[in-house]
């Protein structure tokens, strides 16, 4: 995640649909009960720095699926509820 984190304030391409993607797998390995509370907190300052240049995006991904957190499905993709 540390290797991420620095690519990550480094990189402005000109598709956001790419920051999008590592937004949500920044968002995913926050959200990992499974993860160290290290990478919980570069996840979120990757999402944090992301997030003014993906907000439209997020907005119409939360319209669609109600969550942020999605996986794979029989080929479908599907949301997974937030855990408080």
């Amino acid at each position: 995640m540390h290797k991420a984190e620095e690519l990550a304030q480094d990189f402005h391409p000109n598709d956001h649909h790419l920051l999008l993607g590592i937004h949500l797998g920044s968002f995913l390995v926050k959200n990992l009960r499974i993860t160290n509370k290290s990478n919980k907190q570069k996840g979120e300052r990757i999402c944090k720095t992301l997030d003014d240049k993906i907000r439209h995006l997020r907005l119409q991904l939360l319209e669609e699926f109600k969550s942020e957190l999605l996986e794979v499905q029989m080929d479908k993709i599907r949301a997974i509820p937030k855990e408080n």
